[in-house]
């Protein structure tokens, strides 16, 4: 394990930027589908609170901070930020249906709790073990949501 470096902040700024993504792709589908703009736009506002929260951990850090370098694939996190941006591209496509937007939307918070990206760093700091918890709670809770809008509208008579 190392203490948070300018190398480090690059992690930091990757995990703000997948979330951005995320709430980008979410932005798409409210316009999509205006008839969930509101469930939509509000995982948006959240994952944007995310980057936003992601993005201050990091100017605020100090020395108690302890990056887990091993915790850590940049790699895997590009490979979901590029894979959410084509999903951004496939949400202005034609043809995408409402069950496609709540599978990929599930997919992704799924992904978030099973990668457990915000466990890469170790701290002593009360107020950061409180960030990192709320974002992992935040991201179960999206989970729940979208998982149960996904069964709800599965179970709708076709």
């Amino acid at each position: 394990m190392t203490l948070i470096s300018t190398r480090n902040a690059d992690a930091i700024e990757l995990l703000a930027l997948n979330e951005d993504t995320i709430g980008r792709l979410y932005e798409a589908y409210a316009e999509r589908f205006p008839e969930a703009i509101e469930f939509w736009q509000g995982l948006a506002r959240q994952e944007q609170a995310h980057a936003a929260l992601i993005r201050r951990f990091g100017r605020e850090t100090d020395a108690s901070a302890v990056f887990k370098a091993e915790r850590f694939r940049s790699a895997a996190i590009r490979l979901s930020t590029r894979h959410t941006e084509g999903e951004i591209a496939a949400a202005r496509a034609p043809g995408l249906k409402t069950i496609n937007a709540l599978s990929i939307a599930n997919a992704i918070e799924q992904s978030l709790i099973e990668s457990r990206f915000f466990e890469v760093f170790e701290t002593d700091s009360a107020e950061l073990k409180t960030l990192f918890q709320k974002l992992m709670e935040d991201s179960r809770d999206h989970a729940r949501v979208v998982l149960a809008r996904l069964n709800a509208y599965r179970s709708l008579p076709r």
